[in-house]
């Protein structure tokens, strides 16, 4: 008799895992094609984006904030340091910093570079700025060649400046002055386009192709 209910009860063991198996794996498929239909409620798709005339406007005002982010250096515990000021803006040469000690006082140009790059500015700057370049390259790239609406092309216009002013900003802080031989001195590469593959690292260029391009955005 012991025996007897030993077998029953391992072949009903057996019967339940077996059963649990076949409904474990149809929930499983279940999910699987039902998570395949499914989007993030929260996240727009560039076809979403530039569907309407108000995506190419949201995402520009989206682009002026990135110019915060350039400011706090994507760190919000830097933002009274106005990173955007100190490392841009300040190398206009016109501005003279005062040192704690008088015999130590330098221009704008002259400034010390730290070997954790935790502890400088440009490594938060240099992120900010390609994730704002990113954005103002994204509607640029959505906006037709024989675009008509105002609207949108207002927004292209405002977009051409943006790129312009933060090229301006990073080839002062990345390039050697403009005086000093543009033509052979490295800049900063020139992404007027939206990078989708991360092995596609364009290469810096001089300083005066980066002043040129500067000029043709301005321009356009």
């Amino acid at each position: 008799m012991l025996f007897k209910n030993y077998f029953m009860k391992r072949q009903i063991n057996q019967i339940y895992l077996i059963l649990s198996g076949v409904f474990f794996t149809m929930v499983f498929s279940a999910c699987d094609k039902k998570l395949d239909d499914l989007t993030p409620h929260n996240v727009n798709f560039e076809g979403q984006q530039f569907a309407t005339k108000g995506g190419y406007l949201k995402a520009t005002v989206g682009n002026y904030a990135g110019f915060t982010a350039l400011a706090a250096g994507l760190d919000f515990s830097k933002t009274q340091d106005l990173l955007w000021l100190n490392i841009s803006e300040f190398r206009g040469n016109n501005v003279t910093f005062i040192d704690a000690m008088p015999d130590r006082d330098r221009d704008a140009f002259d400034f010390d570079n730290s070997s954790l790059k935790d502890l400088g500015y440009s490594h938060y700057y240099w992120v900010a700025a390609h994730k704002t370049l990113l954005g103002i390259n994204m509607v640029l790239k959505n906006i037709r060649d024989n675009e008509t609406d105002v609207d949108i092309l207002n927004a292209k216009g405002e977009n051409l400046f943006m790129r312009a002013v933060l090229f301006f900003d990073m080839v002062r802080i990345y390039g050697r002055p403009y005086y000093q031989s543009p033509e052979s001195n490295l800049g900063i590469p020139l992404i007027t386009r939206v990078i989708e593959d991360i092995d596609d690292k364009p290469a810096r260029a001089t300083v005066k192709e980066n002043y040129d391009q500067i000029i043709k955005d301005l321009k356009e």
